[in-house]
């Protein structure tokens, strides 16, 4: 596992990627995140006052 690690340091020193690539990847792991927190907290909401309420 730790050099699981380690290889991914240097894969990611050594290998450029374009930065609007990164631009898009960042941007879709932050839109899964809040998907899952609007979904969690939207699961709670529901089951404490009801579909309209939320």
């Amino acid at each position: 596992m730790g050099s699981d690690v380690l290889l991914g340091a240097l894969e990611a020193i050594l290998i450029s990627i374009k930065k609007n690539i990164i631009g898009y990847i960042l941007t879709f792991g932050t839109d899964l995140l809040i998907g899952a927190v609007a979904d969690e907290l939207l699961a709670d909401s529901v089951g404490n006052g009801g579909i309209w309420t939320a």
